[in-house]
């Protein structure tokens, strides 16, 4: 700056001097009085000051040093300076332990099961898996209820079944020709997604001993970082033949079909307008804006009606 002293002074003179209104920083002693030649004799001084003064509420002497070079970054000088020159002091001299790797289990086939924690041994019971929630947002998110993504009973069955096929068949325990059956199921708390909370799902799958009523347990439950797990579905499995099942089935087809066909040949129909549906039918079950009309078709036994808004 000493080149540039001189006509610093020649310009403060020439400058009407106010009350200062932006804060100055000051050196602890200086009793120098504000002239027009302070800013020049300013710019002429060797600066003494510590990172301590200069620092922000609460920032540490780290981030002030870091924070020096970054606003260089931004101005033209930046082209001209040695960065690979100013970081070379923060290279590390001694050389960093290699971290142990864990060992990992091989990824699991099924989509919905991200990562096998724990597959039972031939002496174990107990099997674990966990998945990221935001892995199953495309599963989750068109599954709202009043604004909210709640996960659909059908995720959670899936992530059931697929984590008690592969325990089955990790211990060689599934025979020929089977199909998983999930029993008494139980939901305790709603899974609620949001793409704001890094949460993990957990399934865990317990399997009974031999000769017990149901093969095996499973849980579904989730946590976040540093909090409890929260229980969300519970219940039991079992093996069935898959010709039993297929009878099972059949006979369910039958009667789907045939009541289709009833709902098909079904003219006699009656149609009830919305003022009649509010004032008498359902005078206290809906709100305004369910419906605009049903048509109610019935049978010897069974209705069903069709809304139209």
């Amino acid at each position: 700056m000493g080149p540039v002293v001189e006509d610093l002074r020649v310009l403060g003179a020439q400058a009407r001097l106010a009350a200062r209104t932006l804060p100055m920083l000051v050196q602890p002693g200086d009793a120098s009085v504000f002239t027009s030649e302070y800013s020049a004799r300013q710019c002429g001084m060797r600066g003494n000051t510590s990172a301590p003064p200069l620092r922000c509420r609460d920032a540490s002497d780290f981030a002030v040093l870091c924070a020096a070079p970054a606003g260089l970054y931004t101005l033209p000088v930046a082209h001209d300076i040695a960065w690979r020159k100013v970081f070379n002091a923060l290279a590390e001299n001694t050389p960093r332990a290699a971290a142990a790797l864990a060992p990992t289990l091989p990824k699991p086939r099924f989509s919905l099961l991200d990562s096998s924690v724990g597959l039972p041994s031939a002496e174990g019971v107990d099997g674990m898996f966990k998945m990221p929630f935001s892995l199953l947002a495309d599963l989750v998110d068109g599954h709202k209820v009043s604004g909210f993504a709640l996960c659909p009973a059908s995720v959670c069955h899936e992530l059931a079944a697929a984590g008690a096929q592969l325990m089955l068949e990790h211990l060689a325990r599934t025979p020929v020709d089977v199909v998983l059956d999930l029993a008494g199921i139980t939901y305790s708390n709603s899974l609620v997604y949001s793409p704001d909370v890094a949460r993990t799902v957990r399934t865990d799958i317990t399997l009974n001993a031999p000769g017990e009523k149901y093969v095996g347990a499973f849980s579904i439950s989730s946590y976040t970082t540093g909090s409890e797990r929260q229980p969300h579905c519970t219940g039991v499995f079992d093996v069935r033949g898959s010709s039993e099942r297929a009878s099972k089935l059949t006979l369910a087809s039958t009667m789907v079909k045939w009541r289709q066909q009833a709902m098909l040949d079904s003219h006699a129909a009656e149609m009830f307008y919305t003022c009649t549906a509010y004032e008498l039918v359902f005078s206290r079950c809906h709100a305004p804006n369910v419906f605009g009309t049903w048509t109610w078709q019935n049978n010897i036994n069974f209705a069903h009606p069709v809304i139209n808004k």
